[in-house]
């Protein structure tokens, strides 16, 4: 995950476009779960997020360490905020979207692929484990 913002950090979004982050749960972490979400906090916000989504129980934890105005959708499984996603996105955007396998991200990137001007997305380095 931090590997894949350290990407988007990099990636520049045309002039007065964002920088968007969606992000769906790491379910392989164990015991430690909640707390290594939570941890991401520092590491996404030197990012320059403008606006942040969020998949998952575990994505609470890190929600609740974030600036209320990065804060956007958050649902329990992808489904439930691929429109809000697609329908936030704006010309010049980049995008990321990163979870594991289990979260299925698929959908939110599907929404995006659909629309008549896809964003940028950051393609994320390969991950081992899912991380």
């Amino acid at each position: 995950m931090r590997a894949a913002f350290q990407v988007m950090a990099m990636s520049a979004p045309e002039p007065g476009a964002r920088r968007i982050a969606v992000l769906g749960d790491m379910r392989e972490l164990g015991d430690t779960s909640a707390e290594l979400h939570a941890g991401l906090a520092g590491d996404l916000m030197a990012t320059r997020a403008d606006a942040v989504f969020t998949v998952g129980p575990f994505m609470r934890e890190l929600r609740a360490e974030l600036p209320e105005h990065m804060l956007q959708a958050h649902g329990e499984i992808s489904q439930d905020i691929a429109g809000p996603v697609a329908a936030s996105v704006n010309h010049g955007d980049v995008v990321l979207v990163k979870g594991s396998l289990g979260t299925n991200m698929a959908p939110i990137v599907t929404a995006l692929r659909a629309l008549s001007e896809p964003p940028a997305m950051v393609v994320p380095p390969m991950v081992v484990n899912g991380h």
